[in-house]
């Protein structure tokens, strides 16, 4: 959105965190601590899975470093503690891990598009590799949530299309993860969605060099844009 890039980087808008927000980060960082250790272990090659215990250790860590954590907000996030546990329990033997929290940097002509991808898993059986963004959102709507996040992760399968390390692996789909109800929600992926999000992006980049910082009109985005209830109101 070109308006939010004006809000955020040209007039330095920012927002306060609010307790959603530290949750989601909360969950994101356990998360990827889970995966990195598990890629540990599959490196090591002796078919060791992370357990409980290692969880358990996690958790307490990532709550030490987190003191923003109140008292009265230990119940909310005991529910998602007991989601991790039950997403690792249901999923630590289905495929093998690729990477966790996988930065990207694109450079095009005019701009470089940098992000990073939540997990990038792979069938244990073939070269197939699923794309899968985690959602610590209270929408229990599958169809909402993918109209939500789909060109999220279509751009990121556009950036994984473009690491020569993932150039053998083809990308089976997307999917999103929502954390606190244990919901999986696979989205098919073609390559005329991976190029109607790079031409979208593209026109987004145009209107910002061009100084057109006109309000978006997806009502997905306009969703999850901080400033869209403080200041740009648009709907």
């Amino acid at each position: 959105c070109a308006q939010e890039y004006n809000l955020r980087y040209n007039y330095q808008f920012k927002n306060s965190k609010n307790k959603a927000l530290t949750f989601g980060q909360v969950a994101h960082t356990i998360l990827n601590l889970i995966h990195q250790k598990q890629i540990r272990y599959q490196k090591e090659g002796h078919g060791q899975i992370t357990d409980n215990e290692e969880i358990k250790e996690i958790i307490e860590q990532v709550k030490f470093f987190n003191q923003n954590l109140e008292n009265n907000e230990n119940d909310e996030f005991k529910e998602i503690e007991q989601s991790i546990y039950n997403y690792w329990d249901e999923n630590k033997n289905k495929y093998e891990i690729l990477g966790s929290e996988v930065p990207f940097s694109i450079t095009y002509a005019d701009y470089d598009l940098e992000g990073k991808i939540d997990l990038i898993v792979k069938d244990k059986n073939s070269d197939d590799i699923t794309i899968i963004d985690f959602k610590t959102t209270n929408e229990t709507n599958s169809q909402i949530l993918a109209d939500r996040y789909h060109k999220q992760l279509f751009t990121y399968a556009m950036a994984i299309r473009k690491l020569p390390e993932y150039d053998k692996y083809n990308i089976k789909e997307v999917m999103i993860y929502s954390v606190k109800y244990s919901q999986a929600i696979p989205i098919p992926i073609t390559d005329l969605n991976i190029t109607d999000v790079e031409k979208s992006i593209n026109n987004t980049v145009e209107k910002i060099l061009d100084g057109n910082f006109i309000m978006c009109s997806d009502d997905s985005r306009c969703f999850n844009c901080e400033y869209n209830k403080s200041i740009c109101r648009r709907k």
